[in-house]
């Protein structure tokens, strides 16, 4: 009996509804729509995941089970699909145990964490006891109109050997430690730093504010606890003269005259840098004036084998796709579409 020409086109196919192409697609799709509700719902990201992240895997599967000629199961084309399972499988992982974050360090100061505030996956592993650096100072380009235009944030960590290295980072060069990358932000502020003298007696606390991002924020002011003490005293930031001239470009921190306005318990008074306060409690000593900075925090260690796979998986189409022109050049399409 002659067999139709559905049947020859497919022989074997009892589940071809697996094999569609259309089913991949789709497989594919939901695994986006995925990815982009668990990056909303991190803490919920799992049973977001496991079921279109599965279904895709299976598409995959079934694809790389074909062994009729000329199928995707062979050659270049299979090491394309197999590629693309190997990138499912790395993302999924990678939304399982990512960590987004955020912190602040002041101009001198080692960030030895912890983050101000993160997100993460359910399976995030990460040590970030391995990630020490100190933002040794920086640098922001201003244009007109505060308009921001380059950071060059200078820091320093110890390498395996205990070694210094000094790297400068700032916008697109992220600072690389434990899979941990750290990026200079938008998010950046003046730092007031004070000398604690006990009245007690005892060793001098050295201690500082971070006020108010910077020039995002008009209101330069922050409590601070005096360490060991019950005292917390309001601290306002003011400029001698209108800073900065929203005319002109300028560079942050710069070192603008001002003063601070210190309030404890309803009482105020004024402080220079150099200049002290005596209280029944100590005396307290206003250094200068200091600066922080801002670093947003990822952590995601399938980044570099997702780009190996993308790779791997390029060339293997590529490959396909020489060979399979190779035996049916597309001129001769083209020619007799004509």
């Amino acid at each position: 009996m002659e067999m139709s020409v559905k049947e020859q086109r497919s022989p074997g196919r009892r589940d071809g509804r697996f094999y569609s192409p259309w089913f991949a697609v789709v497989a594919l799709l939901l695994v986006l729509l995925a990815t982009l509700l668990a990056h909303k719902n991190p803490s919920g990201a799992l049973p977001i995941l496991v079921v279109p992240f599965g279904v895709a895997a299976f598409a995959l599967l079934v694809l790389l089970g074909r062994r009729e000629e000329g199928g995707p199961g062979r050659g270049g084309l299979a090491i394309c699909h197999f590629s693309l399972l190997v990138m499912i499988i790395l993302i999924g992982l990678g939304r399982m145990t990512y960590l987004q974050g955020w912190v602040e360090v002041p101009t001198g100061g080692w960030f030895d964490g912890p983050l101000m505030g993160e997100e993460k996956g359910p399976w995030h592993g990460g040590n970030l006891d391995h990630a020490r650096f100190r933002n040794l100072g920086f640098v922001v380009d201003f244009g007109p109109d505060l308009r921001p235009l380059k950071t060059r944030n200078r820091v320093e960590w110890l390498d395996a050997s205990g070694q210094s290295v000094i790297l400068e980072i700032g916008e697109g060069h992220p600072l690389v430690l434990a899979n941990f990358r750290f990026s200079t932000s938008s998010n950046k502020g003046y730092a007031p730093m004070f000398m604690w003298l006990p009245a007690q007696g005892g060793e001098a606390v050295m201690g500082g504010i971070h006020l108010p991002s910077f020039p995002l924020f008009d209101g330069q002011s922050n409590h601070w606890q005096i360490p060991d003490t019950e005292l917390k005293i309001l601290t306002l930031l003011q400029f001698d003269e209108p800073f900065p001239n929203p005319d002109k470009s300028w560079q942050f921190p710069g070192a603008p005259r001002h003063h601070l306005v210190m309030t404890l318990a309803g009482e105020s008074w004024e402080m220079r840098p150099g200049e002290r306060r005596t209280l029944p409690q100590g005396v307290l000593l206003y250094q200068g004036l200091g600066s922080w900075m801002g670093y947003r925090v990822w952590y995601d260690w399938t980044m570099p084998w997702l780009l190996a796979a993308a790779l791997v998986a390029t060339l293997g189409l590529l490959v396909y796709l020489v060979g399979r022109f190779a035996r049916d050049p597309w001129h001769r399409h083209w020619g007799e579409g004509r």
